[in-house]
C-alpha cells in the first residue's frame, strides 16, 4: 500500500516521468502516511501483537491519514473448525 501512496520516481507504472520529478510536494505539517505504512511493515514485533489481537478473537485495525486522505489495515479473526489440525506446510501435491 505504502509503494501505490507513495511511489518511487522510476516506477513502471508512471509512465515516462523524469526519475528526478517531485509529483506532489507533500505538506511538511502532515504525517508521511507511506512512511508510517513502511515503519508498521518493518516491524516484526508489532505483526506478532497483531497475531497475538486476531488469535484471541479480536479485530485489528490501523489507520493514518495525511490530513486530506485516510487509510486504513484491518482484519477480522474468523473463526475455522479445523485450524487445530490444519497444517500450511501439508503436501497436498498428491492429495485425491
Amino acid at each position: 500500500m505504502a509503494g501505490l501512496v507513495d511511489p518511487g520516481p522510476d516506477t513502471k507504472w508512471l509512465g515516462a516521468s523524469p526519475s528526478n520529478a517531485v509529483l506532489v510536494q507533500p505538506d511538511p505539517n502532515s504525517p508521511d502516511v507511506a512512511q508510517t505504512l513502511r515503519d508498521w511493515a518493518d516491524n516484526a514485533s508489532l505483526h506478532d501483537a497483531v497475531i497475538a489481537t486476531l488469535a484471541g478473537r479480536d479485530p485489528f485495525h490501523l489507520y493514518t491519514n495525511d490530513g486530506y486522505t485516510g487509510f486504513t489495515l484491518s482484519g477480522l479473526p474468523v473463526p475455522i473448525a479445523f485450524a487445530a489440525d490444519w497444517d500450511p506446510f501439508a503436501d497436498v501435491s498428491t492429495a485425491a
